[in-house]
């Protein structure tokens, strides 16, 4: 899996063992925005999925036992990954973004080259 070390770690000098069922944090997908610039949302911990929810305006799914935590979103990525990916198609990017970041989840806009 992906490791990520914090500073934290460092001083401690304990490396964090991997977690999850995939390489990739679950949901960190790229979806396209409505405006059709994507964005990358990383919402792998749980309490962050749930913040999510609540910026999709579907609370509900934090509660689903599908999404419930970062081994059940694994098992169903591709669902949840359209999930997701229905929602940012109906906001352009900027306001995405902001209200992402609102909830306090991390998303950025991607600058492709042409």
């Amino acid at each position: 899996g992906v490791r990520r070390v914090s500073s934290i770690s460092f001083f401690l000098f304990k490396v964090p063992r991997p977690t999850g069922t995939t390489p990739l944090a679950l949901p960190d997908a790229l979806p396209s925005s409505k405006d059709g610039k994507r964005i990358l949302i990383a919402a792998n911990q749980d309490t962050v999925f749930a913040r999510l929810a609540e910026a999709m305006g579907r609370p509900e799914l934090a509660g689903d036992p599908r999404y419930a935590t970062h081994g059940a979103r694994g098992d169903c990525q591709a669902e949840l990954d359209e999930l997701i990916a229905e929602w940012t198609r109906t906001v352009d990017s900027a306001p995405l973004e902001a209200r992402l970041h609102e909830h306090g989840v991390p998303a950025a806009n991607i600058i492709q080259r042409r």
